[in-house]
């Protein structure tokens, strides 16, 4: 099947997220994306860019969009891709996208998803926990809105929703299990509001404060305000800012603890990426995480002082031997892209099957 993939911010998460899953189809793809910055931007313009751009003398057998764009503005300009089955992918919504100022949330992007579903023949969420998040916010929201009702869209939209969670990269084989005397402890995420940094440094000083002997490595965020802030605590890491792949790779490959302490996750590709290299998990008991591990060996739920107690209790009851279960890691490894593809041609097979006479 030949299939058009619209990727209006390509970077990030997104950018992994397409690549991952291009590399192991077993479909033909022709990738369109567009830089992955200015996003506001992207979601506004992105429909007419793509409407002049994409070609008028090929027609794929699929479209498959991300939610960064409005796709039903797309087809409304270019009547030729019209009856061609769609997908549209949420990596994640404005809706509900966490806001340290809620009452400055810019509403129009959350509808522009909104239209776009509604050009969709299928409307795919990274977890449950995100359709189960978005889809009761827009229950509540779009009957706020001047009359004429939209009750029979929203309907529309929720009957096109599943949930196909994103893989991994394949990663390399596991180490052989070390024994350091200082529990390595990985944050793998932007040092920004939603991801909490601030509680995550109360963690570390409460540690600190324990005498508990730790390395920290810091990772995917911009160094100079993760420095500063750690700085500001008595704190350093060995390891900080955005890595290349292969340094990544060995951050990874010694950590043994992979802690989050977000206010919001919609999946939660780094912690998959820890677990399957062997890292024990430290995590909310909310978000995505118990959809992904539920009660897994290796994987400890907990906020606050519940945090500081279970590190030290894990520090003193291994000894030095940190490292997760083997379970865990298999569990992580077998929802690697090459597993995962399968899932997503699978469902897109169908699609077609359906919409095409």
């Amino acid at each position: 099947m030949r299939i058009w993939a619209l990727q209006p911010y390509h970077g990030g998460s997104h950018q992994h997220f397409l690549e991952g899953y291009v590399r192991e189809s077993r479909h033909h793809w022709k990738t369109f994306p567009l830089p992955g910055c200015h996003w506001k931007w992207r979601m506004a313009q992105a429909s007419a860019a793509y409407a002049e751009s994409l070609p008028r003398e090929e027609r794929p057998d699929l479209i498959f969009a991300s939610s960064m764009m409005n796709l039903s503005t797309l087809k409304g300009l270019r009547p030729d891709l019209q009856g061609i089955p769609s997908v549209v992918y949420f990596h994640e919504n404005q809706l509900t996208y966490p806001m340290e100022k809620p009452d400055q949330r810019d509403l129009q992007p959350a509808f522009e998803q909104f239209l776009s579903g509604l050009g969709a023949d299928l409307v795919l969420y990274n977890s449950k926990f995100h359709r189960d998040e978005h889809l009761p916010s827009l229950e509540g929201w779009l009957p706020n809105m001047p009359a004429p009702s939209l009750q029979k869209s929203l309907e529309d939209f929720k009957d096109r929703c599943e949930v196909l969670s994103p893989g991994i990269d394949e990663l390399p084989p596991l180490l052989p299990a070390s024994h350091p005397k200082r529990l390595q402890i990985l944050w793998s995420a932007r040092w920004e509001w939603d991801k909490n940094p601030e509680a995550f440094l109360d963690y570390l000083v409460k540690l600190k404060d324990r005498k508990l002997p730790f390395d920290l490595h810091v990772v995917g965020c911009h160094q100079d305000k993760a420095q500063r802030d750690l700085q500001g605590r008595g704190l350093a890491a060995q390891s900080i800012g955005y890595l290349t792949r292969d340094a990544y790779l060995e951050v990874l490959q010694k950590a043994q603890l992979f802690v989050s302490t977000a206010r919001h996750e919609f999946f939660g590709l780094s912690a998959l990426e820890a677990a399957a290299m062997g890292c024990q998990l430290l995590v909310p008991r909310r978000l995505a995480y118990p959809e992904i591990y539920g009660e897994a060996p290796g994987v400890i739920y907990g906020e606050g002082d519940e945090m500081v107690e279970a590190t030290v209790a894990l520090f003193e009851q291994a000894r030095g031997e940190c490292s997760a279960p083997m379970e865990l890691s298999a569990l992580a490894r077998s929802r690697s892209w090459p597993h995962r593809a399968a899932a997503f041609d699978d469902r897109l097979d169908a699609l077609f099957r359906e919409k095409t006479p």
